[in-house]
């Protein structure tokens, strides 16, 4: 099991909660999807807080919980999206990034993994 699969108690964690700090009715994939989109998610949360990696936090946390549902295209243009900009590698972005689910958010979170190691194996054809 992946690191990012397990809650962490380390109190340098910067947690971020998709359903209280960004919005419960998350969108598309860009800003022509409207508001609360997976591009903004990113920019504006979650890449300026893995920058703070690790002068201020170990790792970052983003929980999924809470929220009325995902639509694939957000949590692939958030998740998949670091590994085109962000990270090169799944390792890499894993020793960094905790995506902290329960119960019915679960598959969502092995659906922003598995985009996530879609895109690594995509970065690896291009090396």
């Amino acid at each position: 099991m992946s690191a990012m699969q397990h809650p962490t108690s380390a109190p340098s964690a910067y947690t971020i909660h998709i359903a209280t700090d960004f919005t419960r009715t998350p969108g598309g994939r860009s800003s022509r999807n409207g508001k609360y989109n997976g591009e903004e998610f990113r920019t504006r949360w979650l890449e300026p807080a893995l920058r703070d990696v690790p002068a201020r936090f170990e790792r970052v946390v983003v929980d999924l919980d809470g929220v009325d549902t995902y639509i694939g295209s957000f949590l692939e243009e958030v998740f998949g999206g670091l590994l085109r900009g962000t990270f090169e590698r799944y390792n890499d972005a894993a020793r960094v990034l905790e995506i902290k689910a329960t119960g019915e958010f679960v598959v969502f979170r092995d659906l922003a993994l598995d985009y996530m190691r879609r895109q690594d194996a995509k970065n690896a054809e291009a090396r």
